[in-house]
């Protein structure tokens, strides 16, 4: 997902504001003088992507129905979709033309971040990078795992406990055999009574030669029981 454009239409003190956003940037940093609005923005953003609160801080100007932001979104293959979220208890999303929309029209672009992450990962503050830094040096191997998270790799801590779980079952853990060495044991078993049945090549040699000794022979024979029947026809 890439955001290209945020409209304050009416949020905290900001009204008719818009922030647009280069395509080609794969990272955004919003900078400005103190009370500027950049916390404002930032908040401004969770809030259109996943909703507001039942209480939010930004309503001191203008009051919860009337606070209004517009977004536009791009997905992976550059598609855009415009959206306004306002505050209210059901419908809260709809298009440019104010027409409602299920919050699965947001879906193909979330790709199943929900707000925690998003604050966490992706929508940061100066608050949240040095807080977010200090964690990852107390995380110590899970430090790996958040920065992976931030590139976009979700669920990577149920993939590594899916993939721990299915090394166990293979290779044991030492609470007894599991399948990997129950199947090498079948195969080695497998093996033995292969070895057990093979030929040896002298003993096939020898069998060949004995082979072709008695095809000779019953061919002699074959010429031997022809001559006798012409001889025993010639004397009848």
């Amino acid at each position: 997902m890439r955001i290209r454009r945020l409209d304050l239409l009416r949020y905290g003190h900001l009204a008719d504001r818009v922030l647009e956003f280069p395509p080609e940037a794969t990272l955004h940093v919003v900078h400005g003088v103190n009370e500027a609005g950049k916390s404002t923005a930032l908040d401004a953003i969770a809030d259109a992507l996943f909703g507001f609160a039942a209480r939010s801080k930004y309503d001191f100007l203008y009051g919860g129905p009337q606070l209004r932001i517009g977004f536009t979104l791009a997905d992976r293959d550059g598609a855009e979709a415009g959206f306004v979220r306002r505050k209210g208890r059901g419908n809260t999303l709809t298009d440019q033309d104010n027409n409602a929309l299920p919050e699965d029209a947001l879906r193909r672009f979330l790709g199943g971040v929900g707000r925690d992450l998003f604050e966490e990962a992706f929508g940061l503050d100066g608050d949240r990078l040095r807080a977010g830094a200090a964690a990852l040096l107390r995380s110590g191997g899970e430090a790996g795992e958040s920065l992976l998270a931030g590139a976009g790799y979700l669920n990577l801590r149920a993939a590594l406990e899916s993939l721990d779980s299915e090394a166990k079952s293979l290779v044991g853990d030492g609470k007894g055999r599991r399948v990997l060495s129950v199947a090498v044991a079948a195969w080695q078993e497998a093996q033995r009574a292969a070895d057990d049945r093979a030929i040896a090549p002298k003993e096939w040699q020898a069998a060949e030669v004995e082979h072709a000794a008695a095809v000779a022979g019953l061919t002699e024979v074959q010429t031997e029981a022809r001559a006798l029947a012409i001889e025993d026809s010639r004397l009848q």
